[in-house]
């Protein structure tokens, strides 16, 4: 997400660079100190500025997978993110925090945007390599649940991930799956074999 990493990389220098300037000037003399001070709360109020004309509100929410539900419908507020991504190879869906809900339940809707809309067709876990792709070759023998339990780091086995691991079993019975795949190669469990 190229567009969304530099949103959170120019809010974060503004506030950095701004707490920096008054923190650095503290032993400078009381003028300073005021026009310093003065300094971060125009660069602050620049930076609120420019995120209010620049913000994309998204939904969130624990989402299932509606196969009624129109593709236009469901994600008619990600579409801004099609003239972005549509020529990347490579997206990363991170976080601030692990075990946050809103960005797992968030998640879950990029992926099936991205997948639906713009021909994503590899999703690759923070989990083992091994037990990610042998989960997924085993997706129809499986309930949702099960494949998530063996496929991916306790850390993500939660009930907003539910949603995508029944997405990823419905899509694996069509011509155009969602393939499961993981990026670590740490110790596998005997659930891989």
């Amino acid at each position: 997400m190229i567009g969304w990493k530099r949103v959170f990389a120019i809010g974060a220098a503004a506030c950095i660079i701004a707490g920096a300037s008054i923190s650095s000037n503290a032993a400078a003399s009381s003028a300073d100190t005021e026009e310093a001070g003065k300094a971060s709360a125009i660069a602050i109020a620049q930076w609120k500025q420019w995120v209010k004309e620049h913000v994309k509100p998204i939904a969130g929410g624990v989402v299932n997978f509606d196969k009624d539900r129109k593709a236009a419908e469901r994600f008619k507020d990600l579409q801004f993110l099609k003239p972005l991504l549509q020529h990347k190879r490579l997206i990363s869906l991170g976080e601030a925090s692990h075990g946050a809900a809103e960005y797992n339940s968030v998640k879950v809707r990029l992926v099936q945007f991205l997948h639906e809309q713009l021909g994503y067709d590899v999703l690759a876990f923070e989990s083992n390599l091994g037990e990610a792709t042998a989960a997924f070759v085993q997706a129809r023998n499986h309930t949702p649940a099960e494949m998530m339990k063996n496929s991916i780091f306790g850390v993500w086995q939660v009930e907003e991930n539910l949603p995508l691991f029944e997405y990823i079993v419905e899509q694996s019975k069509t011509t155009r799956p969602l393939i499961l795949t993981g990026i670590d190669v740490q110790g596998t469990t005997e659930s891989c074999f």
